[in-house]
């Protein structure tokens, strides 16, 4: 994904004759690097970004043939708008691919009131849970499997399921199920019980809702560029959802949980090739490249988005923002946002137990 994104620069900024001094995967000591023509390639130590580097990015004033500061701000704005653009273009590319394997279907967990903006949309319950000797056990029910019809019938929401099998105590029910990661459908007949130990249903399993979007005939050329689009919203929902439970608990818990460094995602990714599917692994893929397109366009100084919104402002104001001042707020941005990556490290090997894997600790 930052090979991807830092691509998106380099070829945008080539196109309209910026020279750029160099390319970079990770960041601090060089590991290796090679110069070809008017660029240097290299390898960083720290796998935690990447940049390109161009000829008088650091100083706007300096406006020499070939330098980022001598072109218009609308081919800066393109040119910086570009690493974002090429993540997108990858998570569709990524789209099409789960929809053929998935028959153009996609699953988005359900947050607050929000909804897919594109694509016929259903709601369908996700077994999260599953009790011990209970009747969904017995039937070999498991966490993750997505409750698509009761009895071969269909209902429009979680509670609607939840309601019928509560009608349909002490009577067998024929379950069909859907695997989250790979879609494979399977049929359960089961017993609800008449009466279940407290805190449990009559099959013994605790649900969540999930969406299920199909693109179905003509939508399905554009399938991937509105699986981006979705995934892109369902982002931005999440992340405001987590900040008004945030405000309403008054408490930084529920966004810092939720918020991850690349220790975080190199644990997620970890975790889906341990399941063995190529479309997990595709999946968190496209979640990671879109969560990058979210945060880079985040109007913060030293991110793409706040060039953006200052390029925005230039062009429409016609004036220039002197480069000593934008370069003085982008280095606090990028203080800024190296000591929240260093906050978040921590926060990850804590709360992923990093540390405990890695040196075969016992950690509660």
């Amino acid at each position: 994904m930052i090979l991807v994104h830092e691509l998106g620069h380099f070829l945008a900024a080539k196109a309209v004759g910026i020279k750029v001094e160099e390319f970079s995967i990770g960041m601090g000591p060089k590991l290796w690097s090679k110069t070809s023509k008017e660029t240097q390639f290299s390898i960083r130590a720290l796998p935690i970004g990447g940049f390109v580097r161009m000829l008088g990015e650091e100083d706007m004033d300096i406006k020499v043939k070939g330098s980022f500061g001598s072109k218009t701000p609308w081919q800066r704005f393109f040119v910086v708008a570009a690493g974002v653009v090429m993540n997108f273009i990858l998570v569709a590319i990524i789209g099409y691919i789960i929809g053929a394997i998935l028959g153009f279907g996609y699953r988005f967990p359900i947050i607050g009131e929000s909804k897919p903006l594109i694509g016929n949309s259903e709601e369908k319950p996700l077994i999260v849970e599953v009790s011990d000797d209970s009747p969904a056990a017995l039937a070999g029910v498991n966490v993750n499997d997505i409750l698509l019809s009761v009895d071969d019938q269909e209902f429009g929401s979680t509670e609607a399921y939840i309601e019928y099998i509560g009608n349909k105590k002490g009577l067998e029910v024929k379950l069909t199920l859907g695997e989250l990661v790979s879609g494979a459908e399977r049929e359960v007949v089961l017993l609800p019980r008449v009466e279940p130990p407290e805190g449990e249903g009559p099959l013994g399993v605790a649900l969540s809702g999930i969406w299920i979007v199909k693109y179905e005939g003509a939508m399905k050329a554009g399938s991937g560029f509105f699986h981006a689009i979705n995934t892109f919203v369902y982002n931005v929902a999440g992340f405001g959802e987590l900040i008004k439970v945030s405000v309403e608990e008054h408490s930084i818990a529920p966004l810092s949980e939720n918020v991850s460094s690349p220790v975080g995602v190199f644990y997620y990714i970890s975790e889906a090739i341990k399941i063995g599917s190529p479309l997990a692994i595709l999946d968190i893929i496209s979640i990671v490249g879109i969560s990058l397109v979210f945060v880079n366009l985040l109007p913060i100084p030293s991110l793409d988005g706040g060039y953006l919104l200052f390029l925005i402002i230039e062009g429409v104001s016609g004036k220039r923002l002197p480069g000593k001042i934008l370069q003085l707020i982008t280095q606090i941005g990028m203080v800024l946002l190296i000591l929240l990556l260093i906050v978040l490290v921590f926060k990850d090997l804590i709360q992923f137990q990093v540390l405990c894997r890695l040196f075969k600790l016992y950690c509660n």
